[in-house]
């Protein structure tokens, strides 16, 4: 089996930087590059150029390797047991990559994570000439593969059930532990066959917490009358989704009512002008605009409109006012209006989208509108 081709083009930008080789030490890095998942703190190196990929680390990590990239051209791995201490591990690393890098001495120049290089690593490499990749990886990432995206619409599609289940739980005296503890299970209903499902809650907070943009949740039960913001980043096969929906106890107010529509206005106004060429900028001054418009004081809106999502829970590109990032088609992020008035309430409402060569595609089906519990 071949390298796959969307490697290639980030193997020439490394080498036009000088690298003929990379070696990839990041946990994040191996995922983006050979969809290798690893499930510990245990090091690991990847090895590429382009007619040869090898996987260096323990046994357990190397048999997750050649399953997930049975295209790897060779696999060192070394022995390990779960109580092989830190020391003993880190030795078999050492000599594992030695032993690897022997067989790559034609390489002159490595392209590697300057940020993350594992002093093992440092060691084996010496004194041979590096390059720093971290950009060309960055950069690379910004546009999102069919396969990434379908993981990211995967991670949306929990985020919505764990909504549906809050939606099911909200009831005077239930605490904001107890709906996130609901929101979870709702989200491993959804997907019980996942692998390394994470939920990592933004926010969860209700009532006047809700005023204070967000916040842990707590044992704080819920009254009548209540808000209760619920903002969750969830991670699914290694991708991130980031949704927020926002629920109220009783009828709302007729200003509740005005905020919230507010919301959905702003993120339609937003979808609507997604598309390849726009800046990040302009769109950030599209969204924030339908709230000023409303009658909304900047203080009352005071964080960034949206943020991009894939295998970081917030990476670029940043949608924010003074971007001048270019949308491109591919790239994948949120946008997350708010309006939070010290006395009357807060509200945030977020979705995720992807640039497509038309427009953009909204990743979330859980209804945009506030959700009334009588």
């Amino acid at each position: 089996m071949s390298m796959p081709d969307w490697l290639f083009p980030i193997l020439d930008s490394a080498a036009r930087l000088g690298a003929d080789a990379l070696l990839i030490t990041s946990p994040v890095h191996m995922l983006y590059l050979a969809g290798i998942q690893l499930s510990g703190t245990r090091p690991a190196a990847l090895l590429l150029d382009p007619s040869h990929a090898e996987f260096v680390g323990c046994e357990e990590d190397g048999e997750a390797a050649r399953q997930a990239a049975p295209w790897l051209t060779h696999c060192s791995d070394f022995p390990y047991h779960p109580r092989m201490g830190a020391g003993a591990l880190l030795e078999g690393f050492e000599r594992a990559l030695a032993g690897a890098l022997y067989h790559w001495s034609a390489v002159s120049c490595w392209g590697i994570e300057a940020g993350h290089l594992p002093r093992a690593a440092g060691r084996v490499l010496g004194s041979a000439l590096a390059v720093d990749v971290t950009e060309v990886l960055l950069r690379a990432r910004l546009r999102k593969r069919p396969d990434e995206i379908a993981r990211i619409a995967d991670a949306v599609a929990c985020n919505d059930a764990a909504f549906q289940a809050v939606a099911g739980a909200l009831q005077p005296g239930v605490s904001e532990l107890e709906l996130l503890g609901q929101a979870f299970a709702g989200m491993c209903r959804a997907a019980p066959e996942a692998p390394f499902l994470n939920l990592a809650v933004s926010d969860a907070v209700s009532g006047p917490r809700t005023w204070e943009i967000g916040g842990p949740a707590t044992t704080r039960r819920l009254q009548p009358g209540d808000i209760f913001l619920l903002d969750i980043s969830t991670r699914c096969q290694g991708y991130f989704a980031d949704t927020t929906r926002c629920f109220i106890l009783g009828a709302p107010s007729a200003e509740l009512q005005r905020m919230h529509r507010t919301l959905e206005e702003a993120v339609q106004a937003g979808q609507d002008a997604i598309r390849p060429g726009l800046r990040a900028g302009e769109l950030d001054a599209i969204v924030r605009g339908v709230v000023h418009a409303a009658g909304y004081a900047p203080a009352h809106f005071p964080h960034h409109v949206g943020h991009g999502i894939g295998l970081a829970p917030q990476e670029d590109p940043w949608i924010v006012s003074d971007s001048d990032q270019v949308l491109e088609e591919g790239m994948v992020f949120t946008l997350e209006p708010g309006i939070y008035i010290p006395g009357v309430g807060g509200m945030r409402l977020e979705d995720n989208f992807v640039v497509t060569a038309g427009g953009c595609q909204a990743l979330s089906h859980y209804p945009r509108r506030l959700t009334i519990v009588l």
